[in-house]
């Protein structure tokens, strides 16, 4: 963990993150994404990690701290030993548990976080996010509005669990107050659901875990603005013809590319891979520039 910064806590935005190596590539986007659409705010990056080894971590920690122009730095948390027997699959790592743990942790003077998935980008300010009102409930997150995806999963859940399934919430995008998780969440309760039930149904294991545990304790917010499904932007559109592609890129703070088919990969294709492919090089070619000066100390 590198040296705090002078920047006040106050004003910092904290942002909290989690994958394996694999997903560093990705990573880098979605934070040069972040630094490069809210050039006047500080953040400090809170990695969840296990299966990264210290020199990618030592490289991403200067990759933050070049890129952003030392706006923010990283604060990085080694989680080898949890969730060590917990299910996961060749798509789902272990990693995906890690973020329902920050609250312990990440410090208690750290009261809340976003957590953004690596594959999102982040198109608009963030402030407006973070500091808005939980009204007492634990997460802020958004369900999917598309009825076929709710009902499917709503039914699929309430079969597997006494859980009163209201909304089934997205996991990509986490605004988390810490200070009360720290006071209402045990921990047991987590390790619990993933021991008994997860094992029957591994389809969306953390988001599952998510909607079960937590389905009480969180605040609706819209997709379309915090967690915006690169896959359907048409259906968007046709339930509310306001949200154009201009819109969209006007409004939404985040741009999610849910699903297996990322923008990634060689032969992606989808409305917004353009602008992804855009992030990406300008990543790459930034990250370039940081190990070509580090190769000169």
């Amino acid at each position: 963990m590198i040296e705090t910064s002078t920047y006040g806590e106050t004003d910092r935005i904290h942002i909290l993150v989690s994958c394996d190596e694999n997903y560093l590539p990705p990573l880098k986007v979605m934070l040069y994404s972040l630094f490069n659409n809210n050039p006047s705010e500080t953040f400090r990056i809170h990695f969840l990690y296990s299966a990264v080894s210290e020199m990618e971590r030592e490289r991403l920690e200067r990759f933050i701290a070049e890129v952003s122009g030392g706006t923010a730095d990283l604060a990085a948390y080694d989680l080898n030993e949890e969730f060590s027997e917990s299910p996961t699959t060749f798509y789902y790592t272990k990693e995906m548990y890690f973020r329902l743990l920050a609250f312990e942790a990440l410090p208690e003077t750290i009261e809340r976080v976003i957590y953004i998935d690596p594959d999102c980008l982040v198109l608009n300010l963030i402030r407006p996010l973070y500091e808005m009102d939980l009204e007492g409930k634990l997460f802020g997150a958004a369900p999917h509005m598309i009825p076929t995806v709710q009902s499917f999963n709503k039914v699929r859940l309430s079969l597997s669990s006494e859980a009163d399934i209201k909304y089934y919430y997205n996991s990509g995008v986490l605004l988390m107050d810490l200070a009360r998780q720290r006071q209402e969440i045990d921990k047991n309760d987590i390790l619990h659901f993933i021991e008994t039930a997860l094992p029957v149904s591994k389809i969306l294991p953390d988001q599952d875990l998510l909607n079960v545990v937590f389905t009480e304790q969180i605040l609706p917010l819209d997709e379309r603005y915090y967690n915006f499904d690169s896959r359907h932007h048409l259906t968007y559109r046709v339930m509310d013809e306001e949200w154009t592609l201009d819109h969209m890129l006007d409004q939404t703070i985040i741009l999610h590319f849910c699903g297996k088919k990322k923008p990634w990969r060689k032969h992606a294709t989808g409305r917004f891979v353009s602008l992804y492919k855009y992030f990406k090089t300008k990543t790459e070619q930034a990250d370039a520039e940081v190990e070509k000066s580090i190769a000169f100390i």
